[in-house]
């Protein structure tokens, strides 16, 4: 089976054709390929696939083999890869199926091997009911919240999952593994909810901010975020990561947020160790831009791993 490895901004993937829809992985192969080390190694496994309503779908596999719905960095991976196989005209937008609905993607240059690729996340939401939060306010952004006496300002929003982003004086020494499930477990959250934190600092003459993720285990993450705010500077906001977030629009929710609070901009850039990224917000639309390329490609023998096999291969992991 041929497979095409490609990363944008830091995620890896493995990309199949299967445009001619013979291609069915069991949960158990996907999870072989995706490990690191032992297989191809990947964030995740995409099957390109015929659509009967946009120009391609996106069949979307999590690491662990388990069915996604989609991801920001993934689409654009399979943009490329439509486009470079002629499954799509590149030229003109077109438009991506995946299982969170329709996604509007255009491949805007390609130079030396990379694509910058700009994807419409879809729409955010500000509205508790939409969130949900459970509050009186039809919205909450720039409020207060006491944690061991710790008078902490959070904004909440939605892009198909709660998500607050929460402001401290310092995401280094704040301690995000002990607040972080506190808040996402907080009796205002009925379905939990996705937690950052970030810190606002001013920086010259370059504006960065700096990401330090703590992952747990899905549905929820708690992150903490530095932000810098560069209007009254004369330049752009940037963020700097080192590691992303799940689930994938975290990021994304926490720029939507700290933007509506007043603390970054409409475009802010987010300088990551794969390739720049540039979130966009257009009222409540969101948009995404950054790179796509391949890695390398290559073919898998297509053998599922026995149950033996599979826990050495954890062991050897530990």
């Amino acid at each position: 089976m041929n497979f095409t490895k490609m990363q944008g901004a830091g995620n890896d993937f493995i990309v199949i054709n299967n445009m001619d829809n013979s291609i069915q992985l069991p949960a158990q192969l996907i999870e072989a390929m995706c490990r690191p080390h032992f297989g191809i190694g990947a964030d995740g496994l995409i099957l390109v696939e015929p659509s009967e309503s946009c120009d391609v779908r996106m069949n979307y596999y999590n690491q662990d083999g388990s069915i996604a719905e989609m991801c920001g960095n993934g689409v654009r991976c399979l943009a490329k890869y439509a486009a470079d196989a002629g499954i799509v005209d590149a030229s003109k937008p077109f438009e991506v199926e995946t299982r969170a609905g329709k996604i509007g993607v255009q491949v805007l240059e390609s130079y030396r091997g990379v694509s910058t690729i700009k994807v419409s996340m879809g729409s955010v939401s500000f509205e508790t009911k939409d969130i949900p939060v459970i509050s009186d306010k039809a919205t909450l952004l720039g409020e207060k919240i006491t944690y061991k006496n710790q008078e902490l300002t959070y904004g909440c929003a939605s892009m198909g999952n709660p998500h607050m982003a929460v402001l401290v004086e310092n995401v280094d020494s704040f301690p995000i593994e002990e607040v972080g499930p506190y808040f996402e477990k907080h009796a205002m959250f009925p379905n939990k909810c996705n937690i950052s934190f970030a810190e606002v600092i001013i920086r010259m003459p370059v504006i960065v901010m700096v990401a330090k993720t703590e992952m747990v285990a899905p549905p929820m993450t708690h992150c903490g975020m530095v932000v810098s705010r560069a209007e009254n500077l004369g330049t752009k906001p940037a963020i700097s990561s080192t590691t992303a977030a799940k689930p994938k629009t975290t990021r994304l929710t926490t720029v939507a947020v700290l933007h509506r609070m007043g603390l970054v901009g409409s475009k802010v850039h987010a300088c990551l160790s794969g390739g720049d990224l540039v979130i966009e917000l257009d009222g409540n639309a969101v948009f995404m831009t950054g790179p796509a390329k391949v890695v390398f490609t290559g073919a898998y023998e297509m053998q599922v791993p026995n149950e033996e096999e599979a826990l050495f291969a954890a062991l050897r992991e530990l």
